[in-house]
C-alpha cells in the first residue's frame, strides 16, 4: 500500500509472474472513504510455439501446389508448399507425400543451375499488423526419396525482398520406402530471422541436388501412420507498441438539439469501430 497526495503519483514495480490481479485503491477525506478496484493484467513472456506446420498424410498424386499449412498460428500469414515450374509430377506418386520428380540436372548440377532451371520448392510465413516474428527452428522435416532421387540439398531463406542466403546443407542419406526424418534445424542464431516486422515475408527455398534420373522422386513425407506434421517451423510472436490505430465509421452523425428529458425530434444513429485501439477510461 502507498499514501499519495492530490497530485499525480507513479507507483511502479517489475512483475514477477504473469496473471491477472486486482488492486483496490482508496481515497479519503472528511466526508468518508471511496474505493475503486483496478485490474492489472500481466502478459506472459513470449514462448516458442509452432508457427506453421504441414501434415501431408492425406496427400496423393504428389500433393496440391501450393499446399497451405494445416497448422498456422494466429496473427500469421503463409504461402504453402509450392513446386517451382521446373519440377514434374509424372508417374505414380507415393501416397502420404508431397513432392515431385524432375530434380535431375546431369552429373554437374549445382544450386545455381537448379535455381536457374526452377527446380526447387518454396514456402513462406510472415507476421500480420501489430506483431513481430522471430524464428527458432525448423523443428521437423520428414522426407522420402527414391533410389535415383536427390541425395542432398540446401535450405535457403529470403527476408522481404533481400537476396536468398544459405541456412544449412541437407543430407538425405536414407532411401527407405518408409521415409526418414532430419534433426531440428536451428534458426535462433540467424540474426536476419529475429525480430522481423509485420508485413515482411520470410521465404524459404529448398534446392535439392544429386538426383541421377529425371524420374527420381523426393517428398515431404509422413513417417507415421498417424496424422502428424511432417514439416514444422517454431518461433515466437510478440505484439508491437507502434501500431497505428485504424478507425472506421458508418451512418451519419449530424447536430442534434433537444430538451432535457425529451427525445430528439430526428433520431440519429452512428457506429464507430476500429483496430489496434487502446482503452482509455
Amino acid at each position: 500500500s502507498s499514501d499519495v497526495c492530490s497530485s499525480d503519483v507513479l507507483i511502479s514495480e517489475i512483475p514477477a509472474t504473469a496473471g491477472t490481479n486486482t488492486v483496490t485503491l482508496y481515497a479519503s477525506n472528511a466526508a468518508g472513504v471511496g474505493t475503486r478496484n483496478l485490474t492489472l493484467g500481466i502478459a506472459p513472456a513470449s514462448s516458442v510455439i509452432t508457427l506453421a506446420a504441414w501434415d501431408v498424410n492425406s496427400q496423393t498424386n504428389y500433393g496440391t501446389s501450393p499446399l497451405s499449412p494445416t497448422t498456422l498460428a494466429a496473427n500469421l500469414t503463409a504461402v504453402g508448399l509450392t513446386r517451382a515450374s521446373g519440377l514434374t509430377t509424372s508417374g505414380t506418386a507415393s501416397a502420404g507425400g508431397w513432392g515431385a520428380n524432375g530434380w535431375y540436372q546431369g552429373t554437374n548440377g549445382t544450386v545455381s543451375s537448379a535455381v536457374a532451371s526452377n527446380q526447387f520448392v518454396t514456402f513462406s510465413i510472415g507476421a500480420t499488423n501489430g506483431y513481430q516474428l522471430s524464428l527458432s527452428s525448423i523443428t521437423k522435416l520428414q522426407y522420402r526419396r527414391s533410389s535415383t532421387g536427390p541425395t542432398n540439398g540446401v535450405l535457403q531463406v529470403q527476408v522481404g525482398s533481400g537476396a536468398f542466403t544459405d541456412i544449412t546443407n541437407l543430407n538425405y542419406s536414407n532411401s527407405s520406402s518408409s521415409g526418414a526424418s532430419l534433426g531440428p534445424i536451428d534458426l535462433s542464431t540467424n540474426a536476419q530471422l529475429q525480430n522481423i516486422s509485420n508485413g515482411v515475408s520470410v521465404n524459404f527455398r529448398l534446392v535439392n541436388l544429386g538426383s541421377t534420373n529425371v524420374t527420381g522422386t523426393w517428398y515431404v513425407y509422413k513417417t507415421s501412420t498417424t496424422n502428424e506434421a511432417s514439416l514444422a517451423i517454431s518461433g515466437t510472436l510478440v505484439t508491437t507498441s507502434n501500431v497505428t490505430p485504424v478507425i472506421s465509421t458508418s451512418g451519419t452523425l449530424g447536430s442534434v438539439s433537444t430538451t432535457y428529458g425529451t427525445p430528439s425530434v430526428t433520431p440519429t444513429s452512428f457506429r464507430l469501430s476500429g483496430d489496434n485501439l487502446a482503452d482509455r477510461k
